[in-house]
């Protein structure tokens, strides 16, 4: 049972992590589309 548990925590901070970078991937993405292709910052 505490194999599983800790596992589980461990899988759910990988989906934690995954999101996040999908989710920084897909704004810098619409911004470079937003920008006629070329990628500002600030």
């Amino acid at each position: 049972m505490v194999i599983n548990l800790r596992s589980s925590l461990v899988w759910s901070q990988v989906n934690i992590s995954f999101g996040y970078n999908v989710s920084c991937f897909l704004v810098v993405f619409c911004l470079y589309l937003s920008d006629d292709g070329h990628l500002t910052v600030g």
